[in-house]
């Protein structure tokens, strides 16, 4: 069995404001080699000491004194301070930590559920109940849902006052802020209906409390993953926001008075960006929806303002993830080109380097009338006549490298590790996919009737090649379509399923019912179950916080009398598997399961 290659994976990276020093943390294996921590470690003159570990695989928020001197991180409810002298500092807080700041006295914020809290030498100075988010530089500024409305504070850590009040509270469910010296830019977010939002971005200039309007649009919002708004405030007052207008997600400019001016190149969709101090240099993440192989990357663009607006070095292919500027200018980034993680730090005129080739894929972009698909070849032997499609849920998909997500990073690990070990693995980038713009992402008609054309049309061809049998590797959400297509005629022969989702009509999907319960070409759950052909494996945890286990409950009832269904359930786990051994145990389960029921060689 191939060794399964998923560590170490970074959850966080913040370069310090005033020197070369960085702190990023990451899950690694401890010395015992069965458990995972993940260790907060901080650079300094090239030298990483790990200066904490936490015993759990969950995220990690991390903030920096404007001054340097004081790092601040806290994963769950877990809060600790890092000193000048190197002591730390814990807190232990009644709720989860959602965000972390330091205002320009050095007090930390922390928002903690809906308490935001200052704490001075770890002792609790200010205590604000029912906040919706916070952003700090120099003040912090705060916003509280109360009967007047949404109402915005500022607050110096003597005491508050308020900005404004804006009446429609209900109406925006999600609200965000920015701020970066005297301006504040803040976000209003409707409920998604058929995935738009309005969405509106206001302005504040905090010396003077004018307020400017700088968008109101009805954008396209995503499921988890998918397009979204992500705004930030430049010290001169210019606010750049990352969303969707016309074919895909950029970078727009947004001033008082002018309509928004696009900022990234065309025909990159945007998924990240960072800018530093100044507000004239910008490190973007985006895919080239141009191209098969730019689709399934996460490419750099790195830009830089000068008279006559932005000028763009040519893209950085591969895969990347959380840019951030440092205090000397250069670029601090995490790379996965290769499958996993690791940090690079240069200059913006080395952006542009090429990088070595990983040998990822053979990306072909098929059209066969109205559909097209996109396909990632994983490397290996491929001396099996079998093959395996790994299947993205609806607002995803696998790029060519690491994944983003821990959920579909250890998918991709398991099929690394299928290719490895002769499969002719295929990743599928179709209809509702994300990387290649709207079009591909909202089809024409409807998403599951192409999700399973792409199935059918890509089975076809890998038959054409040579192999006798084909099974699916599918995840979470993605378990929906998969599950639809092994009825009678289907032209798989297994298909393997984690953490699985069958039907999507919990409320955290509610946003996608339109794809996928509401359309009825797709079938009830029980009806599907009843007319499976194939054996099946499922993989999930006992105590999946997402999934209702009745769901698997019910396929068994329906499916057991007539086609084989395996279970491999963790008693510990949740939606999200944490331990290494249950990540090598989903590993063995899939590839026991797939070597039984695919032709060998």
């Amino acid at each position: 069995m191939t060794p399964l290659d998923i560590l170490p994976y970074y959850l966080a990276l913040e370069p310090a404001p005033t020197d070369a020093r960085s702190a990023f943390a990451l899950a690694r294996p401890v010395p015992d080699g069965v458990d995972i921590g993940v260790s907060v470690v901080l650079e300094d003159q090239s030298q990483c000491v790990e200066v904490f570990r936490f015993s759990q695989l969950d995220p990690v928020k991390m903030a920096w004194s404007a001054c340097g001197r004081f790092l601040a991180f806290a994963q769950g409810s877990t809060l600790m301070v890092r000193d000048p002298s190197g002591a730390l500092r814990l807190s232990s807080l009644d709720e989860n930590v959602r965000w972390l700041g330091f205002d320009g006295e050095q007090r930390l914020w922390c928002l903690a559920g809906g308490r935001l809290e200052a704490r001075v030498d770890n002792c609790l100075k200010t205590e604000i109940d029912a906040v919706e988010c916070a952003a700090a530089s120099g003040i912090v500024a705060y916003c509280r849902r109360e009967k007047a409305g949404l109402c915005i504070y500022l607050h110096d850590g003597g005491c508050a006052r308020q900005l404004a009040c804006l009446s429609e509270s209900e109406d925006y469910p999600v609200v965000r802020l920015s701020l970066h010296g005297s301006y504040l830019a803040f976000v209003l977010v409707s409920k998604p209906i058929d995935d738009r939002a309005r969405v509106r971005i206001i302005r504040f200039d905090i010396s003077t409390a004018e307020m400017h309007s700088l968008l109101d649009e009805h954008v396209a919002i995503g499921f988890n993953g998918g397009p979204s708004i992500n705004a930030v405030t430049l010290s001169t007052g210019e606010v750049l926001a990352a969303y969707e207008r016309g074919t895909c997600s950029r970078v727009w400019s947004l001033a008082a008075g002018q309509s928004p001016t696009p900022v990234s190149p065309d025909g990159f969709e945007v998924f990240d960006f960072a800018s530093d101090p100044s507000g004239n240099l910008l490190a973007i993440v985006a895919s080239d929806t141009r191209s098969a192989p730019g689709a399934f990357e996460r490419q750099l663009l790195v830009g830089e303002r000068d008279r006559t607006g932005w000028r763009f070095l040519a893209p950085r292919h591969g895969v990347y993830e959380m840019p951030r500027w440092r205090q000397d200018g250069r670029l601090e980034v995490l790379s996965g080109y290769d499958g996993h993680w690791t940090r690079h730090v240069f200059g913006p005129d080395e952006a542009d380097e090429s990088v070595e080739d990983a040998a990822w894929c053979d990306s072909v972009r098929v059209s066969k009338g109205d559909l097209e698909y996109d396909v990632l070849r994983l490397p290996g032997p491929r001396h099996r006549q079998a093959a395996i499609i790994l299947l993205p849920r609806l607002h995803q998909q696998f790029v060519a490298g690491a994944q983003s997500f821990f959920f579909h990073h250890l998918l991709f690990a398991v099929a690394r590790a299928l290719a490895a070990d002769g499969y002719r693995v295929v990743v599928l980038s179709g209809p509702g996919a994300i990387g290649r713009g709207r079009s591909r992402r909202e089809p024409a008609g409807s998403y599951f009737v192409q999700i399973r054309s792409a199935l059918d049309d890509l089975a076809q061809s890998l038959r054409a090649e040579g192999c006798r049998s084909i099974g699916i590797l599918a995840g979470s959400l993605a378990a929906v379509p998969a599950l639809r297509v092994l009825g009678p005629g289907t032209q798989f022969s297994a298909c393997a399923f984690l953490a699985p989702l069958f039907e999507a009509s919990i409320p955290v999907t509610e946003s996608v019912r339109r794809y996928l319960v509401d359309d009825p070409s797709v079938e009830p759950l029980d009806d599907a179950a009843g007319d499976l052909q194939v054996p099946l494996m499922i993989v999930s945890g006992a105590v999946d916080e997402v999934v209702p286990l009745s769901q698997i409950a019910r396929l068994r009832k329906r499916a057991e009398k007539t086609v084989a269904i395996e279970l491999c359930v963790f008693e510990d786990e949740g939606h999200i598997f944490k331990q290494t051994r249950s990540w090598q145990r989903t590993q063995s389960a899939i590839e026991s399961f797939f070597s039984s029921h695919l032709t060998m060689i």
